[in-house]
């Protein structure tokens, strides 16, 4: 009687948490979903996978070419470059750099290992909270986390990766937050 009340624990403990277990495993993988064009072994040139990379590391020299201008000014160029094509992009890119130290390069070529996971947990958040029912058991949440694995490998990732859609992701990432506080 002890064993078989022990397994149902454990089993209803696993029903219940087993949004938490695919959400989970969705954001560990995406980051090595983007990452794994940039390893060694795959990409032995080292070139980036992008074809946005080149325009990025271009705004992104015109943007630094001032070095006595202030954030203001920075930021007003940021609106200016490219006529003022995906300035929150560059603004993150930017910050990002100034931040870690780290190369404008790198940081265009791996600001999806961050994006990634961002873009999945606002997908899970924002269907959830939208299909949340308080007679379905939690349904809602299973739903939500396959959402999330469906976001993972969603041409906004996969295809994202590839060409470089920084300014995509964030506005996708801004705007299932702002669906969901709109709920």
């Amino acid at each position: 009687n002890t064993v078989s009340t022990t397994y149902a624990t454990k089993s209803s403990t696993t029903k219940r948490n087993i949004h938490s277990i695919i959400l989970l495993t969705a954001l560990i993988i995406a980051p090595f979903l983007v990452a794994y064009p940039h390893i060694q072994s795959v990409n032995p040139s080292g070139k980036g996978v992008s074809t946005d990379e080149q325009y990025y590391m271009n705004w992104m020299t015109k943007l630094r070419a001032n070095k006595d201008a202030t954030w203001i000014e920075t930021i007003d160029n940021a609106f200016t470059i490219n006529n003022g094509d995906r300035p929150f992009a560059l603004l993150l890119i930017l910050a990002s750099a100034n931040l870690t130290g780290w190369p404008d390069l790198m940081i265009v070529r791996f600001l999806p290992v961050a994006l990634a996971p961002m873009l999945i947990l606002a997908n899970y958040i924002l269907v959830r909270y939208s299909i949340k029912s308080h007679d379905d058991k939690g349904k809602w949440k299973i739903f939500a986390s396959v959402g999330a694995i469906f976001a993972l490998f969603s041409p906004q990732i996969v295809v994202g990766e590839y060409a470089g859609f920084l300014a995509n992701w964030l506005a996708l990432i801004a705007a299932s937050f702002a669906f969901y506080f709109l709920i």
